[in-house]
């Protein structure tokens, strides 16, 4: 089994469901039918949002990809410091946005810093 993702809503409320499903294909059904499930049984209008694979939501990758991706332009090289503590989802949200390899350099003790690089999504699609 396989750990998905899905982010669900209704109005200005959203949150994370996690799942566990044997391939993409059956993280989505399942997803579609909670979604079901909870309508019926609440007579809301629950949506579904992004379903991913992993345990981070489409707005936790959004939020660590941002704090390192280039301002002007995401799609290129990423080289910045983050915390140790947040190489997990750093390089799980590079991977996800770019497509590309992510390394970590230079991680000491003392600070709990490393360096964060992937060569981005130009690289990553050969432009």
């Amino acid at each position: 089994m396989k750990q998905y993702t899905a982010d669900m809503s209704v109005g200005q409320q959203s949150w994370t469901v996690d799942i566990e499903a044997d391939n993409f294909a059956g993280a989505l059904a399942e997803a579609q039918a909670r979604v079901a499930e909870a309508n019926a049984r609440h007579g809301a209008q629950v949506e579904l949002g992004m379903v991913i694979p992993g345990p981070y939501s489409q707005k936790q990758l959004k939020v660590a990809f941002d704090a390192v991706c280039d301002k002007q332009d995401w799609k290129r090289p990423i080289n910045a410091q983050i915390s140790n503590n947040d190489r997990d989802i750093t390089k799980a949200a590079i991977e996800h946005y770019t497509g590309s390899e992510v390394c970590f350099i230079g991680y000491t003790n003392n600070d709990n810093q490393c360096t964060v690089w992937a060569a981005g999504y130009y690289a990553a699609i050969g432009a």
